[in-house]
């Protein structure tokens, strides 16, 4: 139990680092497709 509280407070663990880079993968996926829709509506 006390090694794993140490274990936490270090920094990113691989697992959070593969959700973190996930998430921004899933954000850019989302996102790059809308902006050629949104400058084309824009004008």
């Amino acid at each position: 139990m006390n090694m794993k509280k140490i274990n936490n407070e270090k920094g990113f663990t691989l697992i959070e680092m593969m959700i973190v880079m996930l998430v921004i993968s899933v954000l850019l996926i989302i996102t790059i497709p809308m902006s050629p829709i949104k400058i084309v509506l824009h004008r």
